[in-house]
């Protein structure tokens, strides 16, 4: 029997995205899982490599890693426990939610004080957010023509990234622009689309650039 045939393909930093970096730093950093369980339940080679993630990516101190370990303990919660300790948190946040409703409208009727329309003022804050762009060193992407569907589509490749890619906060500029590259490439030559015939974007660029081809 050829031995190369039982042994395991060694994987370098490149082989794992940083989306799949990400997602495990969280996992761990949220207690689901030590980053030794991480590193078997994925099969991630090496004996500190999610360890290094966690010490580059993650958002708490891993100079001493075994600091972290004590809440761990909730993985060995029973499921009535782990429900219980769950309808205790549920029940916690919508009391907040009732106390600052109360509050809001107390002010709105006592002290004429607007906190949500003063909330919104802010989030359309064009100008402001166009400042602080343009001290970053960032440029606005703006649509030409005034086209409303220019608009539309925008919304969708932000909603894409957003909602099936960009689902962990990155700590440095770096990370994120890694991040977003691999979510195009991703997207692009990878993922499947069910509008496209399940193929992907670059297949059928490909193939409408061929048949162009042809028939000039």
């Amino acid at each position: 029997m050829n031995s190369s045939s039982n042994s395991t393909k060694k994987r370098t930093q490149r082989d794992y995205t940083m989306g799949f970096k990400l997602a495990v730093v969280a996992q761990v950093e949220k207690g689901e899982m030590t980053y030794k369980q991480a590193q078997t339940c994925y099969g991630i080679q090496g004996r500190s490599t999610v360890l290094v993630w966690l010490r580059k990516h993650g958002k708490l101190d891993w100079s001493k890693p075994i600091e972290h370990f004590p809440s761990m303990s909730k993985s060995k919660e029973t499921p009535a426990q782990k429900i219980k300790r769950l309808e205790k948190a549920l029940a916690n946040a919508e009391m907040k939610n009732m106390i600052y409703g109360d509050m809001v409208e107390i002010l709105k009727k006592e002290h004429g004080i607007d906190l949500e329309k003063k909330y919104l003022a802010e989030r359309s804050g064009l100008p402001k957010n166009k400042e602080k762009l343009n001290a970053n060193g960032m440029t606005p992407s703006m649509t030409d023509g005034y086209d409303c569907y220019q608009n539309a589509l925008a919304e969708r490749v932000n909603g894409i990234l957003k909602n099936e890619f960009l689902l962990y906060q990155c700590n440095t500029m770096k990370e994120l622009m890694e991040l977003v590259k691999e979510s195009i490439s991703i997207y692009n030559d990878l993922r499947p689309h069910m509008s496209l015939g399940m193929k992907t974007p670059s297949e059928v660029h490909e193939k409408a650039s061929r048949d162009f081809l042809l028939a000039s």
